[in-house]
């Protein structure tokens, strides 16, 4: 009887620690759009980037980008399965870290977030997530963050001593842009 006590107060306790904090955060970045900042989901299983309408209403409208009206009325789903209601397909210009990129993005009536970074964008633009190090980078940008140095040959140094020494090395890189707006 002890043993089964045990073992529903152990899992209690996974289940309330799992419950205030989590273990897996999906991956969000600072944007600025217009003169709108907000956090934009990185996500890989989304075919399209997606604006929530409510985000959309907030900037001026001097500054919101002309409606794609070939694409007004078109549907989507969740990835629950739920049916989204796009309200249009904008142009915009989209601040990411320091980069400025242009990329359509589809307004959406009651999008569970501000902004979902699909995979057009993250394949167009190449935005990479490094899941080790919770970083982003563009392609062929960043600094070194790990790496690796060895030796080519043995040797004996005198202590205190400056000496060139042949190495080989291999640099693992990455840019550390905003994760929060």
């Amino acid at each position: 009887m002890g043993d089964i006590v045990k073992n529903l107060l152990d899992d209690a306790v996974c289940e309330i620690v799992e419950k205030a904090e989590p273990r897996f955060h999906r991956p969000h970045i600072a944007v600025t759009l217009s003169s709108v900042s907000l956090k934009g989901l990185y996500d890989t299983g989304a075919d399209v980037s997606c604006l929530n309408e409510k985000v959309f209403q907030k900037i001026d409208k001097k500054d919101r980008p002309t409606l794609n009206i070939s694409e007004r009325g078109k549907r989507f789903k969740s990835a629950g399965g739920e049916l989204l209601q796009v309200i249009g397909k904008f142009l915009f210009q989209l601040k990411v870290g320091k980069k400025v990129i242009e990329h359509p993005l589809y307004v959406v009536k009651n999008l569970s977030g501000d902004l979902i970074l699909g995979f057009d964008l993250i394949q167009k633009h190449h935005l990479n997530y490094n899941t080790e190090t919770k970083s982003f980078s563009w392609k062929g940008g960043g600094r070194w963050s790990r790496g690796q140095l060895k030796v080519c040959e043995k040797q004996t140094l005198a202590p205190l001593s400056v000496s060139t020494i042949r190495v080989s090395a291999v640099s693992y890189t990455h840019l550390t842009l905003p994760t929060k707006a």
